[in-house]
């Protein structure tokens, strides 16, 4: 939990960041590029989105992979940062002129596994060990709130369902909500 921010009335809170790319800090590196960077956290099944918009007109930006792993950490200066979470970049464009490279990263990949059609049966189990089932095959740490997880599940199907559908609808049918944070559901 994050304690109040205090400062003296009149004084002008400055954003700060610090962004890394697979374990590396990059931002001394782009800080005087950096023309924009928008988080957009979005709820349930839609991945988080991070665009960076870089000034390239020097031609000397190193354009990072796709599949490339971002973690970004935003905040005001002199206060600690809070980390928002890791991003894989989907795409990379490079346009001008002026030259401008612009960086789409998304929290997870919301192509794979987790939007596989499947069937299965649930029986005499719990909330929480169905996310904890779900997680696992999806390479994914389960995460449930405990006032969840022991929520009895006598029976329930999965008939040609995804499982972020089924997640889904098990998660409205209890009062829960759910999505992939991080690496965690």
């Amino acid at each position: 939990m994050l304690d109040a921010l205090t400062f003296d009335a009149g004084s002008t809170l400055t954003p700060d960041y610090m962004l890394m790319l697979d374990s590396r800090d990059i931002t001394g590196n782009i800080s005087d590029r950096l023309m924009s960077m928008t988080l957009t956290d979005n709820r349930g099944f839609e991945a988080d989105q991070l665009d960076i918009e870089l000034n390239d007109a020097d031609g000397q930006v190193g354009l990072p992979v796709r599949g490339a792993v971002l973690t970004v950490y935003i905040g005001w200066k002199g206060f600690a940062l809070v980390c928002k979470g890791k991003f894989t970049v989907d795409e990379v464009e490079h346009r001008g002129a002026p030259d401008v490279v612009t960086i789409r990263a998304r929290s997870a990949d919301f192509r794979g596994t987790l939007n596989s059609r499947r069937e299965g049966s649930w029986h005499d189990t719990t909330l929480g060990a169905i996310v904890e089932a779900i997680a696992s095959r999806n390479r994914l740490e389960a995460s449930v709130a405990p006032s969840l997880a022991g929520i009895k599940i006598p029976h329930i199907d999965q008939s040609q369902e995804s499982d972020a559908k089924f997640l889904t609808r098990l998660a409205e049918r209890n009062g829960g909500e759910v999505s992939v944070k991080m690496g965690k559901l």
